[in-house]
């Protein structure tokens, strides 16, 4: 009895991770990344985070705002993965981005801020059943894998408005979080001689990073934004054990370009390099973690009142590779998405809506499409 026992725990602890037991294809590595992207820029494929002052990517965004605000955002995603042989169908709700704003300084020129974003969001679980030889004997098994929790940027930072056409930010950013990540492999009543084992991890992480970022009005209706984000030692650590990995927080560079094209309708084009190949020494198989340039274009324009009711109504396409590949093939995303924000309260909160659907490939004939619907809620005091 012992040494079977025995062996099916080494067998479960040494079995080979496929790709379905990574969860999902846009989950693998440490996780998605959503782009720390609010609601507003969501409706737009991402293309106006450079612009946005919820989005924790360029500080200089803040003083797109002009006055204090707090936002909160919720984004659940319902995924269709599909592999050689099947597919299946999972959901995640994430609560992706907190922030808090105060104007300062005389005709509020500057601006202070907190954020909690998403930096990658490792939540999934999947459940199927195998057949194991275990010291000779054929066992049919149920394994359930969950993973709960990623990494998340809590940056602050600090913005000032030098005059009407030149804006520039800074920000101090500390990556933290967890991940739990809980196995079980249980046999039916019939095979009661073996044992049903049940592993569980509990992954810590730890990095800093510093980001500056501008916007710059060279000519009227035209305006320029870039940031960019140095990264610093990143670690990934086991709860309760010595064991450790590190790396460094992917560096980020993000330029866009905002043009008018009618009264109250504008255009914004973005393109964005990161570094994902900084975290290569953290996976245990970095093959398919490659830099990347990620390109969006986005349309905000104001809508018709809807009950009495202001609004603006956005649009976009955006194409991009994730951060980790399946192996050593990267993972490509499309998506297009639609939005919406309602101004309530004589402008003294701000709803937005978003939806998005985005297709994600990688070779070997895997797929996986997505539906992610964002509400963010702006308190403008």
């Amino acid at each position: 009895m012992m040494h079977r026992v025995i062996c099916l725990v080494a067998a479960f602890t040494l079995a080979p991770h496929l790709v379905a037991a990574q969860g999902t294809l846009g989950s693998q590595g440490y996780g998605y990344n959503g782009g720390e992207a609010s609601t507003r820029s969501r409706g737009a494929a991402g293309a106006l985070a450079e612009f946005d002052a919820a989005s924790p990517l360029n500080p200089a965004a803040m003083l797109q705002l002009g006055r204090s605000a707090i936002i909160i955002q919720y984004d659940p995603e319902f995924r269709t993965t599909t592999v050689p042989g099947g597919s299946t169908s999972t959901s995640v709700f994430r609560f992706p981005l907190f922030a808090a704003m105060i104007a300062v300084g005389p005709e509020s020129r500057g601006m202070v801020g907190v954020s909690a974003s998403s930096l990658f969001d490792r939540t999934w679980g999947i459940s199927d059943s195998a057949v194991q030889n275990i010291n000779g004997d054929t066992a049919t098994y149920r394994q359930t894998q969950q993973s709960r929790g990623g990494m998340s940027d809590v940056r602050l930072g600090f913005a000032w408005k030098f005059t009407e056409r030149l804006r520039a930010g800074l920000g101090l950013h500390a990556i933290v979080g967890s991940n739990q990540m809980t196995t079980v492999r249980t046999f039916p009543d019939s095979l009661a001689k073996y044992v049903s084992a049940q592993l569980t991890s509990d992954l810590r992480y730890w990095g800093k990073a510093v980001s500056v970022g501008a916007e710059w009005t060279p000519v009227d209706k035209i305006t320029i934004a870039g940031s960019a984000r140095f990264g610093g030692t990143l670690t990934a650590s086991i709860r309760d054990s010595g064991q450790l990995v590190s790396g460094r927080v992917p560096a980020r560079f993000g330029l866009s370009a905002r043009t008018d094209i009618a009264k109250g309708a504008q255009i914004t084009a973005a393109l964005t390099w990161n570094g994902w190949s900084a975290m290569r020494s953290m996976l245990q198989d970095p093959r398919g973690t490659q830099d990347a340039w990620d390109g969006a274009l986005g349309v905000e324009s104001n809508g018709p009142l809807t009950f009495g009711i202001p609004t603006v109504w956005r649009a976009g396409l955006s194409s991009r590779t994730l951060p980790f590949g399946v192996g050593p093939y990267g993972v490509k995303e499309g998506s297009i998405s639609g939005g919406m924000s309602f101004f309530l309260g004589q402008g003294r909160s701000i709803l937005d809506l978003a939806l998005s659907r985005a297709a994600r490939s990688a070779s070997g004939g895997l797929s996986e499409t997505a539906w992610t619907f964002s509400v963010g809620l702006g308190i403008l005091p």
